[in-house]
């Protein structure tokens, strides 16, 4: 009988404990709030509807709301929530929306769950926001009022052994910037080397099984070698695409991009040349971004893409400033696909509110395909605010 009590009084003293434990869990969680609202307007000489409908006017606003416990034996968990809408009058496409008449601004209204994951010393199992370094293969697209998402299993490290970074993961399923979710079967692994703080030596394979179209599966494998000595900066990056498990039509390809800048007196310069043979595709990448900020170029164009421009930043009175200036050829033949001209003006107020000004003009050669629109100008321009609780 004894016996028995003590058990008792055992088992009661371990639930209260726990409840204890849970509790301190959630009360030492930390709440976060931000929102994002855009106005952008769009004028597409691509688009084909009367000419008082050729631009597109979106003013949207984006809320994430979220939550992260404190940790419960080393575990954490994240849930956020994502909402897009419209405010005011609709006077542009999001592709759902039915409203065909105006030019396309991909920000459809939804509410979804944007992340909800557990994370365990270094490994985040759940639906994620996932950047792989630059995000030029993986990413989610952030500058979308409706990121992507990826479910799956990714661990990172940097601690097992001096000097080195390992990223690796398995993704299972995407959600998409349109709210549909789509399952796949992707793996990658990352592998950062720092001999020296001038030099890191990146290793990376990326490996997609496409379900839903299993003859389109490619993987792609590359190095990329980058750093800053003083005020001179570099980065080298060369990678090979080829087809995956079932793939029967992913052509073999291959991408090249080198760097060379220069950052002093807080001002930095970067001459950049990116090339892409005909076919080297990254559809989880972060695309905007890349190819200059009008996004007219999305998949690579069949001759393949030369992406040269410069770049400039430098800030001033609080005030970040940055331009770009692109030229676009054929990979294949060096055929002019068009210009592109790219400002942004964007300033923090007591770090939890920016101010963003953006502006980009893609200005097309008269002898561009007019595959993808490549032939057709597009400009656009946001006025943008972000604020942080």
């Amino acid at each position: 009988m004894h016996r028995l009590a003590l058990l008792s009084f055992a088992a009661m003293s371990s639930m209260l404990v726990a409840q204890a434990t849970v509790s301190e869990t959630l009360q030492n969680g930390k709440t976060s709030l931000d929102t994002r609202t855009r106005y952008e307007n769009d004028d597409d000489a691509a688009f084909t509807a009367p000419a008082d409908h050729k631009t597109a006017n979106a003013l949207t606003n984006q809320t994430r709301l979220g939550y992260t416990t404190g940790p419960f034996h080393g575990i954490k968990a994240k849930l956020e929530f994502l909402n897009v809408s419209a405010l005011g009058e609709e006077r542009f496409n999001s592709t759902l929306d039915g409203r065909a008449q105006f030019a396309v601004v991909q920000n459809p209204g939804l509410t979804q769950v944007n992340q909800a994951y557990l994370e365990f010393k270094g490994l985040k199992v759940g639906r994620q926001a996932l950047s792989v370094d630059n995000q030029r293969f993986i990413g989610p697209g952030a500058w979308n009022q409706t990121p992507k998402g990826f479910t799956g299993a990714v661990f990172q490290n940097s601690t097992w052994v001096p000097a080195t970074d390992l990223m690796v993961g398995h993704l299972i399923r995407i959600h998409t910037s349109l709210g549909i979710n789509r399952d796949l079967k992707a793996d990658f692994a990352r592998f950062r080397y720092t001999p020296w703080k001038m030099l890191n030596v990146t290793h990376f394979w990326f490996g997609v099984e496409e379900t839903t179209a299993p003859k389109t599966s490619y993987q792609h494998d590359g190095l990329r070698i980058d750093g800053k000595d003083g005020s001179f900066l570099y980065e080298a990056s060369y990678a090979q695409q080829r087809g995956y498990k079932a793939s029967t039509t992913t052509p073999a390809r291959q991408y090249r991009m080198g760097m060379v800048g220069f950052s002093h007196w807080g001002v930095t310069f970067k001459a950049v040349d990116e090339e892409l043979e005909g076919g080297f595709d990254t559809p989880l990448s972060s695309l905007h971004g890349f190819y200059g900020w009008s996004d007219r170029i999305g998949r690579t164009p069949a001759k393949g893409l030369v992406d040269r421009y410069l770049l400039a930043e430098t800030k001033q009175w609080e005030i970040t400033f940055e331009g770009q200036i692109h030229r676009f050829t054929t990979q294949q033949d060096g055929q002019d696909y068009g210009k592109e001209w790219d400002l942004q003006v964007y300033r923090s107020f007591k770090k939890n509110l920016t101010l963003t000004l953006k502006w980009a003009s893609y200005q097309a050669d008269s002898t561009a395909p007019s595959t993808n629109s490549l032939n057709k100008d597009l400009k656009k321009f946001w006025v943008m605010t972000t604020l942080k609780f």
